[in-house]
């Protein structure tokens, strides 16, 4: 008889977005939205034709308190919904992270309100933010597809089963806990590019990198440019609306219109920090890597042929041969970034030859060293190194639970690296 397999459903809803998508990686420990995932789904909270809507036969503790969240008006009847574009445009809750050295990063938490109609967004119009995150041959780091919502309980399961670490839902592979709205496609991580047989790959096959990005990309993103993006281009978007033929209610609108309200109305920058934004950031993207790809085609100089070129958000790998090639392509970034009023960072553009020791392997070998030359292990009443007699008999060496405990103290090995690091590494 054949086993039938236990298939395991994950109860969260659309509101899902308030945990992934809405907030900032790096927020306060004592920060969370669970309890407000659980105030919207019990009460039914949610925005439908443009009014914020209820469950009317909420307690009147929860209507303050709904009230309180959303700033709705305190003469608003329980029964009388509320017509949100007669709100006040939001202005998002800032604060500073250390980024780099003597350098920090603003991010933004925006309002309640927003991070609802975020979520109403989503629910809306996902399939369409999967189209065009899908035009791209570059991007390293873009959604594939909606989060699966079950998972079959089988061996297969074991094997594809995610990291707990994982940020965000990896394609290909299962989770027991939703991670985020949507899987990503193919790093959810930088470093795992770096580890990745297409970056080796990319190693063996070209003599030169090109590393660059683009300056200060979320704070110069112009907002109304997400609307050239989707609608083929700067040229083709303008020359409709000259012609009337594209309305003001298109998916890239909609997205402009929002990220404006929840940045205090302003069209030069998007806030940092969600996921959204680099949603936004990589409809845009997908566009400009489209048109340079389509660019060099009509050159006859072709992808995985004569160059490769990778984007993870922002920052882009350049494999070449040819200098000549490496010029069209960097020119060709130049004029279409221009024509979204984004620019290459100068100060970023590093060139590397093979083989390709850049600062993050630098990093990574520094702390291979360390590593190497001071973690020991204690077998006995002996300290014995990793480059201990290799030929002493494995039955000679006897390990304990009290050795392998005391391997090594966590704060010592934390103060030893603060005071033998001498290397200082930026991404």
């Amino acid at each position: 008889m054949r086993r039938k397999k236990k298939k395991i459903e994950l109860k969260y809803k659309k509101e899902r977005v308030v945990f992934s998508d809405v907030l900032p990686y790096e927020t306060p420990l004592i920060f969370s939205n669970r309890h407000f995932y659980r105030f919207l789904v019990k009460h039914k909270i949610q925005i439908k034709d443009n009014e914020l809507r209820w469950d009317t036969t909420m307690s009147d503790g929860a209507f303050e308190s709904l009230k309180l969240l959303f700033g709705i008006n305190v003469t608003t009847d329980k029964t009388v919904f509320v017509n949100i574009d007669k709100q006040r445009i939001k202005i998002p809750f800032s604060y500073r992270i250390a980024h780099k050295q003597d350098k920090f990063r603003e991010l933004a938490i925006i309002h309640p309100l927003n991070q609802l109609q975020m979520v109403e967004f989503y629910e809306k119009y996902k399939y369409l933010i999967l189209h065009y995150c899908n035009q791209s041959n570059f991007s390293i780091r873009r959604p594939d597809k909606v989060a699966c919502y079950f998972y079959y309980k089988d061996r297969l399961h074991e094997q594809l089963l995610g990291k707990k670490v994982d940020s965000k839902e990896e394609y290909m592979n299962e989770y027991e806990n939703l991670k985020s709205y949507f899987s990503y496609q193919k790093y959810s991580n930088i470093y795992k590019f770096y580890e990745d047989y297409r970056y080796q790959r990319a190693e063996k096959k070209f003599n030169k990198l090109l590393k660059f990005d683009i300056q200060d990309c979320f704070n110069s993103i112009y907002t109304h440019s997400i609307v050239w993006a989707t609608l083929g281009g700067k040229e083709q978007a303008k020359s409709a609306l000259i012609n009337k033929q594209s309305s003001k209610d298109t998916f890239g609108d909609f997205f402009d219109d929002l990220m404006q309200k929840m940045n205090y109305n302003e069209t030069n920058g998007i806030v940092i920090g969600p996921e959204f934004s680099r949603i936004f950031a990589e409809i845009i993207l997908q566009r400009i890597d489209k048109e340079v790809e389509n660019e060099m085609i009509s050159k006859k100089k072709y992808l995985k042929r004569d160059y490769e070129c990778y984007r993870y958000v922002d920052d882009y790998f350049l494999f070449y041969n040819d200098d000549e090639t490496k010029n069209q392509i960097l020119e060709q970034f130049a004029l279409r970034l221009r024509e979204y009023k984004l620019t290459i960072s100068d100060s970023k553009t590093k060139t590397f030859e093979k083989p390709f020791v850049t600062d993050i392997t630098i990093a990574k070998q520094k702390i291979d060293s360390l590593f190497a030359e001071n973690i020991k292990i204690k077998i006995h009443d002996e300290i014995v190194s990793e480059s201990a007699d290799e030929d002493k008999d494995e039955k000679d060496i006897a390990y304990t639970d009290e050795n392998i405990d005391n391997r090594f103290n966590i704060k010592k090995l934390n103060e030893f690296f603060v005071r033998k690091n001498k290397f200082t590494y930026q991404p």
